[in-house]
């Protein structure tokens, strides 16, 4: 089992890359990472930002898997 502090550390990482890298509002997604596992849920606008959405996570240090539950706004 992942270390909690690595773990929090990871999930704040992840939330800011996602922010930063192609200003994906926070309020749309919701972020949680455990054992190396990034799970990312909510939704987006363009059916592209699923893709991105999941680079980067997958570039996100201490990020081994992602799971993504996330849907097209209508």
């Amino acid at each position: 089992m992942t270390d909690t502090a690595e773990q929090l550390a990871t999930n704040k990482t992840l939330g800011v890359n996602l922010l930063a890298g192609e200003g994906l509002a926070s309020q749309s997604l919701l972020h949680r990472v455990v054992n190396r596992t990034a799970f990312i849920m909510g939704e987006v606008r363009e059916d592209s930002q699923t893709e991105t959405v999941r680079s980067v996570a997958e570039q996100t240090p201490g990020v081994e898997r992602v799971v993504t539950h996330i849907a097209l706004e209508q």
